[in-house]
């Protein structure tokens, strides 16, 4: 049986089955060369997506999935500004696209997770009232509890966030 070694890259044992993580200072190098290669790319505006592998058609399917993760965390936009194929030393190719960053979080981090949580549960007590109306008091019962459990929540993370502003 094999030891583990010191830290996450097994250090102290010889072969690590591909593991690695590499410099940061490296990645940084990395990334500033591929920006050189794009054309009118500035980094505050811009931002780069890239994909390794052999299949161009597969890299560029993953390379629109990593695109739509940033896009819904706010980070950029969906629209590709320039795109490259480059052909590594290895044989495998690059895919590169640039994408223009969004400079304003997204509309659903604007508000805090307390006031989400309670429109949430405004819209199940509408839902509610709405199936006493018309007499489904099953469903009715199960929604207004439901509201009641999201408005009790929205409340005890305002008092929380109010208490860590004392602190």
């Amino acid at each position: 049986m094999r030891t583990k070694g010191i830290g996450p890259q097994g250090l102290g044992i010889k072969g690590n089955n591909g593991y690695h993580i590499g410099s940061p200072a490296k990645q940084a190098k990395k990334y500033s060369e591929l920006a050189k290669r794009m054309e009118n790319f500035n980094q505050r505006q811009d931002t780069l997506v890239t994909s390794r592998g052999t299949n161009r058609n597969v890299l560029r399917a993953e390379n629109s999935f990593k695109a739509s993760v940033g896009h819904k965390k706010g980070l950029m936009d969906m629209r590709i500004k320039d795109s490259k194929t480059l052909l590594n030393n290895d044989g495998t190719l690059q895919y590169i696209t640039q994408h223009k960053k969004t400079p304003t979080k997204s509309p659903a981090k604007q508000t805090t997770r307390s006031e989400r949580l309670y429109k949430r549960s405004e819209k199940n007590a509408i839902k509610g009232r709405k199936a006493v109306d018309e007499g489904r008091d099953r469903r009715a019962t199960r929604l207004l509890k439901r509201a009641a459990r999201q408005e009790d929540k929205a409340i005890r993370l305002e008092e929380k966030a109010k208490k860590r502003k004392k602190c």
